[in-house]
């Protein structure tokens, strides 16, 4: 895919009635949007223009922004240079595997999550595989590196489903797994197989916890990450549980909490998802926990203001990533124009 989703900007109804402007720059500051948006003394969109640019090696880099941002970046490479353990093999996030089966990084970042989540009633994780971005190689972790694992800045979530909701929500993980789609599950204290030769929505042939099949009826709470709880990549069922919990702890700090713990971490795929009509069954058992009616939000967050930071020192070193800028504007005047750049 080479081009941005058109239209581009679009422009949809918000809640209130009132145009909204959605932009999209695809991933990995592939493409720059520049839009320019009038508003009213009411603060409503009444005229906008916008194109979005592709980034291309060939074009030559800004130096002084270049610069700019090596300056800005100097404070932050300590910090992703600090070594939290070491890691016995490769851990496995390429791009075309944790889309599309179990990997070992894939079972770490949601080992992680569950073990967070755990002695608060956590039983089932299940995450994205699109949401994991990068490799670790075998030798030692850094901070930097599991950045780059998991740039978006998620955090953990939590929500109560039914086993039937479980296997709904790995359904749609392997939906469309022949297209390569960011869905596909990497999961812990679950296990289950797939035919992926079978329609969308029946591929799923088994679902076991605890070294048994699930319960459909069986209530289970589960940790996954803020996006999919609102139903993001497809993941409606979590939107029909209870007690949903954002819990703020951030997913990247949690990870390095656990290589920190478990270092040197020797982790290995054990056949949690497997492929054919057999029977899924789950190498270490998660015992059922009592469910709280809360779980509250531990974590200091010290990473959350780096992780933009961080990624935007390395973007621009790195070659001529496309940058993204958050600011809160006041209101214009009438026929002010705002220009932003996406």
């Amino acid at each position: 895919n080479n081009v941005v989703n058109p239209p581009y900007p679009e422009l949809i109804a918000g809640p209130d009635g009132k145009p909204v402007v959605i932009v999209t720059d695809w991933e990995w500051g592939r493409w720059l949007g520049d839009i320019t948006v009038a508003f009213n003394s009411a603060g409503t969109i009444v005229d906008l223009q916008g194109k979005p640019t592709e980034v291309l090696p060939t074009i030559d880099p800004d130096l002084g922004f270049e610069q700019r941002i090596a300056v800005l970046s100097e404070p932050l490479n300590a910090l992703r240079a600090t070594v939290i353990g070491t890691s016995a093999v490769a851990l496995d996030g390429a791009r075309t595997n944790v889309r599309a089966k179990e990997t070992n990084l894939g079972d770490l970042v949601a080992e992680a999550m569950l073990a967070k989540t755990r002695s608060r009633g956590g039983q089932i994780a299940i995450t994205n595989g699109g949401g994991i971005r990068a490799s670790i190689p075998a030798g030692p972790v850094t901070v930097g590196q599991v950045l780059e694992v998991l740039p978006f800045g998620n955090t953990l979530a939590t929500v109560d489903i039914t086993g039937a909701q479980v296997r709904q929500a790995l359904e749609n993980g392997v939906s469309q797994v022949e297209s390569g789609a960011g869905r596909f599950p990497q999961i812990a204290g679950v296990s289950f197989t797939y035919d992926p030769a079978q329609p969308a929505g029946s591929r799923v042939t088994s679902v076991s916890y605890g070294g048994a099949p699930i319960d459909p009826n069986g209530a289970f709470r589960v940790v996954t990450n803020n996006f999919m709880l609102t139903g993001g990549d497809g993941y409606t069922a979590f939107t029909k549980g209870s007690n949903p919990l954002d819990t703020g702890l951030i997913l990247a700090d949690v990870v390095q909490e656990y290589i920190a713990a478990n270092s040197p971490v020797n982790v290995a795929v054990d056949g949690r998802i497997a492929v054919g009509a057999g029977t899924a069954t789950t190498s270490a058992p998660t015992t059922s926990a009592p469910v709280p009616a809360s779980l509250p939000n531990t974590s200091v967050g010290l990473l959350e203001p780096l992780n933009l930071l961080a990624s935007l020192g390395a973007s621009a070193l790195a070659g001529g990533m496309a940058l993204r800028r958050r600011a809160r504007t006041s209101r214009p005047a009438e026929a002010d124009l705002v220009e932003i750049e996406e």
